[in-house]
């Protein structure tokens, strides 16, 4: 006998994006979160310890500051079985950053349990499939996927990271865990969701850096969700998991921009040797003179990282030189987004123009 769960479970994993993220926080509430078959009463932004539980299993503890949306329970199925979701955000200073969503069986059936479709089917980004037969007990289903996502927020569209992990065994015993990321806020130069097809993908080293930094975050999560469901539902789970600050790029495009960017008036650096070597309590000519050569050092090393980001930059682009000719999607996209907002083209002539973009692929 099978169940149609894999439709329940998209349901219930439905985004809680496109909402204000200011929250008034409450005490950190740590305990299973599911009271037999129903959802425990929270109040929106009480801080939700690592410790909590759904069903018994652990959570991924993230940067251990998730603040609690919203939860409810769906069942019993055929088999007798609920599950419950939980909704989670880990807001940046009032900017949309972690969105997690939890669904776990809160009991179980000695029934075999066969998941009616594939989690991992169709076409992903990133995608590691490690299904297999549980005999007479039906199908474990361990998938991992990402893909981008556009989450809208406040009304604003977010182009995030959609990590999912799904893990079914017997005895009806299913996790599934969704994660919406905004790379930007760990350093990532705003994106389209075309900036992360494999070809744009190639062009930017440090968007493909990030999402290999990504993908195996997620093969750890899913390594840990995997010892998560196991019936003993063991509690330190993801302890090796790493948090989501740990995702953070070394050298962003904003970084990068930032550091080319030419300077406004006179440098600072050099602004205060002057200002040291003028000032009256700068001490005995020697003390001044020694203020101004260790300026002047720090100076020489500011303009050396300068030139060694521009002959990185120069570089790079001599290396993608034969596919820089024409501008790409993304780039196009970018353009347009840029004319509207500059109020250059109505709403109707982007919307034109964007869709023979789309036409072009």
């Amino acid at each position: 006998m099978s169940i149609n769960f894999v439709g329940t479970y998209k349901r219930c994993m439905g985004l809680v994006v496109g909402i204000s993220l200011v929250f008034t926080l409450t005490s950190v509430f740590a305990e299973e979160l599911f009271d037999n078959r129903a959802a425990k009463p929270l109040s929106r932004g009480t801080t939700v310890a690592s410790d909590s539980t759904i069903g018994g299993y652990p959570i991924y503890q993230g940067d251990n500051q998730w603040r609690f949306f919203s939860s409810k329970v769906d069942g019993p199925n055929n088999f007798g079985v609920s599950y419950g979701t939980l909704n989670l955000l880990n807001p940046d200073n009032g900017n949309f950053f972690v969105q997690m969503s939890v669904q776990a069986n809160l009991d179980q059936s000695g029934r075999g349990f066969f998941l009616p479709s594939d989690p991992c089917a169709g076409e992903h980004l990133v995608r590691v499939n490690q299904i297999r037969g549980l005999g007479s007990e039906g199908t474990s289903g361990d998938c991992l996927t990402i893909d981008p996502f556009i989450a809208t927020v406040n009304g604003r569209q977010i182009t995030t990271l959609d990590v999912r992990v799904t893990n079914s065994q017997s005895s009806s015993r299913f996790y599934g865990l969704r994660i919406l990321l905004n790379p930007v806020v760990l350093g990532v130069a705003e994106s389209v969701v075309s900036d992360w097809s494999k070809e744009e993908l190639l062009r930017n080293p440090d968007r493909s850096k990030f999402l290999g930094k990504v993908t195996e975050f997620g093969k750890q999560l899913q390594a840990a969700v995997g010892l998560a469901i196991g019936f003993s539902k063991p509690k330190d789970a993801f302890k090796n998991v790493p948090s989501f600050r740990a995702l953070g790029t070394d050298l962003s495009k904003a970084t990068t921009d930032a550091v080319l960017r030419p300077p406004q008036g006179a440098s600072p650096v050099a602004k205060k040797i002057e200002d040291v070597a003028n000032s009256p309590y700068g001490g005995t000519p020697a003390d001044r003179e020694k203020a101004r050569e260790e300026g002047e050092a720090q100076l020489r090393a500011h303009l050396a990282e300068i030139e060694r980001a521009q002959k990185d930059a120069e570089a790079l682009a001599e290396r993608n030189k034969g596919n820089m000719n024409q501008p790409s999607v993304g780039d196009r996209l970018r353009q347009l987004d840029k004319l509207l907002s500059d109020r250059l083209i109505t709403q109707s002539e982007y919307n034109i123009r964007r869709q023979k973009i789309l036409d072009s692929l």
